[in-house]
Parts: C-alpha cells; structure tokens; sequence
C-alpha cells in the first residue's frame, strides 16, 4: 500500500477480464465495487446484475469481503488478487485438510485480534494514565509552591515535547497524549499554587488554571495554522473549548459575584447556543462558504469557477475536526454544569436541567459524525440520569417504585428503536415533531432561567 499516494495496487478478476487498479485506501468497498464493474464485467452481465450488492469482491478461497469496509481497514496489500463475482453465487471457499491449519486461518480472519496498531495504543493509553497518576500526585502532597512550580515545568516540557513529535516524525497519537497532558498539567499548576492553606481549592485558582489551559490549548492551533501541519486540531481544540467555558464560569462566579447554581445554569445556556453556531462556526473556519442564491442575471455569474478537489475535500476534513473539537468540547462543559445545577436545586433549577439536556438530546440529531453525536448524546443522558437518581432520592418508597417503572417503560422504547430495521428511515413527522420540540424547550429556557438569576424578584422589589 502506498501510503504517501494513499493508492492500493490490486489486481481484479472478473467475467469479462482483469484489470490492473490503484483504488483509494479510505473509499468502502460499496462504493468501489460499481467502478470495478465498469471494469472488469460485460455490459450484458452489468445490466442484468444492476440491483444494489449484485457483486461482491473476495480472494481465492475466501469467503466475499464486507462491503462496508475499506481497503485500509480490510488490510489490502499492493499487488493483491481479488475476483469480482455475483452475490448469488460467490466462489467457494476452500476446504482444509488439516484442522490446525483451518483453525488458524479462522481466527486471523477474525476483526478482534491483537495487532500492532493496538499494542500502540495500549502503551499510549498507559503513558497518559502514568501521567494522570503524576498530576494526582501533585494535587494530593503537601507543599503547594513547589508542586505548582513543577506542574508548570511538566507542561513547558510537555508542550514542548508535542511540537518537536508533531514536527519530526508526524506522530498525531503521541503528540496529543503529551500536548493534552500539558494543558493538564498548566491548569494543575493554577489550582494547585491559590490552593488554600487546608490543601482546598479554591475558585480563583480553577479560573487561574482555566486560563492556563486555555492559552496551551490555543498556541498548539497556532502552530498548526502557521507551521507544525502535523499537530492533531481536535484534542487542543476540545481543552479550548473545555478551558474557555470554565473561564466563562470563574468569571460569572468571581467577577459577577453569582452562586454555584446561577453560574451552572448561565454557562449550560451559553454553551448550548455555542452548539446551534458550530456548523456556521466550522464552515467559516475552514474557509469554505456556499454561493449566493442569485436574484439577477448578472449574479448568475458569479460563483461559478470551479473548486479544486483535493482542496475543497482537504478544507472539508478541516470543517469537521472543528465541528468536533466544538461539540465534544461543549459536550464536556455541560456534563460539569449538570452537578452544579443539583447541588442546590429547587424546582427551577430541575426545569432548567430537564430543558437543557432535552435541548441537547434533540440537537445531537443534526451532527452526522459518529464522535459528534456520541459526545452529545451521552452527555444528555448523563443529565438525565443524574437528575433521575437526585429526584428518585427525594421520594417515598410508593413513588419511587413509580419512578423505576417510568424509566423501565422508557428502557422499552429504547430497545424499541434498537430493533427497528436499519434501513428504514423514520417517518417525516418525527422530524418535524423533534423541530417543534426543540423550538419550545429553546423558548422555556430564557424565563426560568430569568427565575434563577432573581430577575423576577428585582422586578417585584422596583414595584415595592
């Protein structure tokens, strides 16, 4: 495989000849098996055999590929031999006359062996966890001005370190394990050098901290921009995003004097408003903007050159890694609001907490990418459980026997949905249902959340 082209050379056999092809490694195989067709398969054959997975491609004696993977992932070689044949009747796999030999081949056909790539990350996962071990350490031990200093010196060192990888060898693994372990440690060395004389942190050192991470998170996206190409953009962008919205709180708490659960609520609002603007946020960041709907003759001639592909494909990429580090990082910042609101809560505060995390339910639809959506979706049901475990504490046994069987009919329906089938889309109405939802959970978030800031006391106090 060539991995500077990102070309695999294979060669495919199938009714009508071979052909010699270099096949992008990142493209499922659904998508190259109707140009392999075009190929290698006669007109009469392509027309009788023109429903969707009429073909399938495998190796000699194996059984045909899963279309839905890549050649990167299905481990394809340069100079592989493939035979493109109809679903219906595939080549026969090859019997074995040894069993060990069966067995082996068995299990190195199976997607769950130990591999290289994975002892990779496992030694990365372990270098981060040792790091994390030496952060509690530093946050556990007695003397402060030191331990403060030596936070700050790991993550001089560490950012430091993530530069030098990212501009030498191009490791995008290792260089955000250690460039994220810096901003851990730069927000550490904050906290821990206001801690108070008990060893208790304090908020003015998590703000301190928080503006510690937030300027190592920006100078890596610098860097990126300006020099180190190879720096990763979604894990300092995540601790941009993360570090800006504890800012936001400090800020809100310390300099606008509000309590834990104003701050809460304030920041959960801001960060989700931050999630409606990503896409336009991302867009614009990438540098790629759509043509304007024409409303003359002469507008009709405007934006019509053509784009460059790999261009607009490579700025495409980009405007999804923001999209990420967006949602994951506002993700993470409600998931730390979600406490915060519970900690004190009255009935405004609950109002408040169901809204918002029905809001970032419904609004984790509109993000297609697998990590977007998950980062959302789990942070919503983080508040959902959370508020579900606070409000079944408060309760009778009675009631929350009631309760368990809520949630019990709402596990049903989840099931439900799990079991529908995969290529049935979900009727229009559910849309349009979910819009008019989100629209109303937006509208009844301002007053409640006016209730909890005291504005409507304030407002009663001037009328006397």
């Amino acid at each position: 495989m060539t991995a500077a082209a990102e070309l695999c050379r294979i060669t495919v056999v199938g009714p009508g000849g071979r052909a010699d092809l270099a096949v992008p490694v990142a493209t499922t195989l659904a998508d190259l098996i109707p140009t392999l067709v075009e190929h290698v398969v006669p007109e009469e054959q392509r027309t009788a055999n023109a429903e969707y997975g009429a073909w399938v491609l495998q190796r000699l004696g194996e059984a045909p590929l899963d279309p839905d993977g890549t050649p990167e992932t299905l481990d394809w070689l340069d100079g592989d031999r493939f035979h493109l044949v109809p679903a219906r009747d595939p080549l026969p796999e090859l019997d074995f006359d040894d069993v060990a030999e069966g067995m082996a081949t068995a299990i190195s056909r199976q997607g769950d062996r130990w591999s290289d790539t994975a002892n990779r990350r496992l030694f990365l996962g372990l270098a981060a966890v040792a790091l994390a071990t030496i952060g509690a350490a530093l946050a556990t031990a007695p003397d402060t001005t030191a331990l403060a200093a030596t936070a700050a010196a790991l993550a001089l060192v560490l950012l430091t370190a993530t530069v030098v990888v990212a501009r030498t060898s191009g490791d995008r693994a290792l260089a955000a394990v250690a460039g994220t372990s810096g901003c851990g440690f730069a927000w550490l060395s904050g906290v821990i050098g206001l801690a108070g004389a008990d060893r208790a942190f304090t908020p003015l050192g998590a703000l301190v901290g928080a503006v510690a991470a937030l300027a190592c998170g920006v100078l890596p996206l610098v860097l990126q921009r300006l020099v180190v190409r190879d720096l990763p953009v979604v894990p300092f962008g995540v601790v941009v995003v993360a570090a800006a919205g504890a800012v936001l709180a400090g800020w809100l708490h310390l300099g606008l004097d509000l309590d834990g659960a104003r701050t809460a609520a304030v920041t959960g609002t801001a960060l989700f408003l931050l999630t409606l603007f990503t896409p336009k946020l991302a867009t614009r960041a990438a540098r790629l903007r759509g043509p304007q709907l024409p409303r003359t003759a002469e507008e009709l001639q405007i934006d019509v050159e053509p784009e460059p592909a790999a261009d607009l494909v490579s700025r495409t990429g980009q405007a999804d890694r923001y999209l990420t580090m967006l949602a994951v990082g506002a993700a993470l910042v409600f998931a730390a609001v979600v406490p915060g609101l519970l900690a004190d809560a009255g009935w405004a505060q609950h109002v408040t907490l169901g809204l918002l995390t029905a809001l970032v339910l419904l609004r984790s639809r509109e993000f297609r990418n697998v990590v977007q959506r998950t980062a959302l979706v789990l942070t919503g049901a983080w508040g959902v459980v959370a508020q579900a475990l606070v409000l079944a504490a408060a309760l009778d046994p009675v009631w929350r026997i009631t309760g368990l069987a809520g949630l019990l009919g709402v596990a049903a329906l989840l099931v439900t949905a799990a079991l529908r089938p995969l290529h049935r889309r979900p009727l229009p109405l559910w849309g349009h249902l979910a819009n008019v939802l989100e629209l109303c959970a937006g509208v009844a978030v301002l007053p409640v959340l006016l209730q909890i800031l005291g504005v409507y006391a304030w407002a009663r106090g001037l009328a006397g």
